[in-house]
């Protein structure tokens, strides 16, 4: 008897002599037995998505939740470098952390044999944090990245030079932090004098300089005259940069008048207790 071929689907299979009707199950029966090795994982949660403040407390929180029938280690992945291993123990039957480079706190969740979570954080960000993160499976299945990035931000006004005495000039700093490398080529301060019920807008436009951190401080100066009736009425100072603004109050000192009056009635209050305290030495010699 001939051998010939039954084409089953694309493929053709050699029959060897069983009916074509039998094939069909056949094949069904071997991709049951075979071990199914395919996985699913992604990163269903990150934070913060829009970057970390240079300065302030923060925290990164990083969800990766898989589907997979051969679950034997888990990467937490920092531009393509493993920061955080786990790896399954089969004496004890859960999960342990091997590797963790940064502090990463990651928590295992299994929902069901072949289904879970796996939660990572970490305080205290810093610039060795910035990149991009992949969760791995079982070195084998990877999810899609994500990116830990610096957020512009307004870090500090301050009232850098006080000179009222001499010039009656002010001078105040606006700095902001801004992330490096980045498309700006200047950023745009805002500055606003409340004075009298009035609001003195004026704009300053500050270059980005380089960086060999993630972000770059850029600065703006202004420059306050205080009149002679500001000394008799509340005057406010504030700068907004990337939609954040600080605000701080001018507080003038006394006029140059004034502040002679006083400096001449407290000399007459140190004569007199200077003549007290020789009055009083007298009369105690002289007893």
């Amino acid at each position: 008897m001939s051998r010939g071929y039954t084409n089953v689907g694309e493929g053709s299979w050699r029959s060897s002599g069983l009916p074509a009707k039998l094939l069909m199950p056949m094949m069904m029966t071997i991709l049951m037995l075979s071990p199914y090795t395919s996985a699913i994982v992604q990163i269903a949660s990150f934070s913060p998505a829009d970057g970390f403040t240079i300065g302030v407390p923060n925290m990164m929180s990083i969800v990766c939740s898989y589907t997979t029938t051969n679950l034997t280690s888990f990467s937490l992945i920092q531009n393509n470098n493993s920061v955080v291993e786990m790896q399954y123990n089969q004496n004890s039957g859960f999960f342990q952390t091997i590797t963790n480079e940064k502090a990463f706190v990651c928590t295992l969740t299994q929902f069901s044999s072949n289904s879970g979570v796996v939660k990572c954080f970490k305080r205290n960000l810093n610039c060795e944090d910035v990149g991009e993160y992949r969760c791995l499976l079982s070195e084998t299945d990877i999810s899609n990245p994500e990116i830990l990035k610096v957020k512009p931000s307004i870090k500090s006004l301050v009232l850098a030079e006080n000179d009222f005495q001499m010039s009656r000039m002010a001078t105040f700093k606006c700095t902001a932090n801004v992330p490096w490398p980045n498309p700006w080529e200047e950023v745009v301060f805002r500055w606003t004098l409340i004075r009298n019920g009035r609001n003195v807008v004026t704009e300053d436009r500050a270059r980005v300089w380089g960086s060999d951190k993630c972000y770059t401080e850029v600065t703006s100066s202004y420059k306050h005259v205080v009149h002679f009736d500001s000394f008799s009425s509340h005057s406010i100072i504030s700068c907004t940069v990337f939609n954040q603004t600080r605000t701080r109050n001018i507080d003038t000192p006394m006029p140059k008048e004034s502040a002679d009056a006083s400096s001449g009635i407290q000399y007459y209050k140190w004569v007199l207790v200077a003549n007290l305290i020789l009055v009083l030495l007298v009369v105690t010699i002289s007893h």
